[in-house]
């Protein structure tokens, strides 16, 4: 009886806390504009190991970054910031060659104020997703990166006629 408690238990636990890829996209979008969404995402993502979900982790790193502009002490600003920062770009490390992943660092330094000179990507990340995004077999990751591209500043006319 005791064994069954604890298992049903332990499936609850893992079942709220789990968060399909869909969910975490949907979030994400919302996060820049709603602070609950933000802290939402950041508290569905706080357990995931960044070696086994990167691209949750990848998740949880600009979740981290953006909860920046919902703090107003400028050291916890400062924090927040460089911590995921330091988790996003830690994952990219080991998976370079995942769209997903720099995507969202394309988003990150696309709408970070230049002084805080997290901008270095940029170009290679561009230019790395307008040559994947047509190969991408996940149609809804192939849409969001495409309509982000579609309306960047920083992608030309020519490019922009690449994407799907």
């Amino acid at each position: 009886m005791k064994f069954t408690a604890l298992l049903l238990l332990m499936v609850a636990i893992a079942t709220a806390s789990s968060l399909s890829l869909q969910e975490i996209r949907s979030l994400y979008l919302k996060s820049h504009k709603d602070e609950a969404c933000c802290s939402e995402l950041l508290k569905k993502l706080q357990n995931i190991d960044p070696l086994k979900e990167p691209v949750a982790a990848g998740y949880k790193g600009c979740a981290t970054m953006m909860m920046a502009n919902y703090t107003y002490n400028p050291a916890r600003k400062l924090s927040a910031f460089y911590e995921g920062r330091d988790l996003l770009e830690n994952v990219i490390q080991k998976n370079s060659e995942n769209p997903e992943l720099r995507y969202l660092r394309y988003t990150i330094q696309t709408n970070v104020p230049s002084f805080i000179g997290y901008n270095k990507a940029i170009e290679s990340d561009k230019k790395f997703l307008i040559a994947q995004v047509n190969n991408l077999s996940d149609a809804a990751l192939k849409k969001m990166i495409a309509d982000y591209l579609r309306h960047s500043e920083r992608v030309t006319g020519e490019e922009k006629n690449k994407l799907p």
